[in-house]
């Protein structure tokens, strides 16, 4: 029985060559227009548009209340984190705008409310 070198011959030129490095795959990127139409848009809503407006009544209060208001975004973030299951880092980011949105609206109103800026007689507007 003979046995046979399985050794193949490298030529010089074949020796200075890097070795290939194999290609990385690329995932192709969803369109934009796609990821947002799959967002959950109630669950964004309802809870930025709730913590945005709870959260700028516990900053107005002059209480031990305050304290929740540092732990309403986690608690928010959690609640949507929980329910989601795709387009984790979108939801996070709309949910952030659409809190503080609406926490400045619930701000400004109360603003004006305190300051006494809907009072149309004192103004003149009517």
């Amino acid at each position: 029985m003979a046995t046979q070198s399985s050794e193949t011959e490298v030529t010089p030129a074949e020796e200075q060559l890097p070795a290939k490095r194999p290609e990385p795959v690329k995932n192709p990127r969803m369109p934009v227009g796609q990821v947002l139409r799959e967002l959950n848009w109630l669950l964004l809503l309802a809870v930025g548009i709730a913590g945005g407006v709870t959260w700028v009544l516990l900053l107005t209060q002059n209480s031990r209340l305050q304290f929740f208001a540092g732990l309403l975004p986690v608690a928010g973030g959690i609640l949507v984190g929980r329910q989601i299951k795709r387009h984790t880092n979108w939801h996070a980011a709309m949910l952030s705008l659409i809190t503080t949105l609406s926490a400045v609206v619930t701000a400004l109103v109360v603003l004006s409310i305190s300051t006494g800026l809907t009072d149309t007689q004192r103004t003149g507007l009517l």
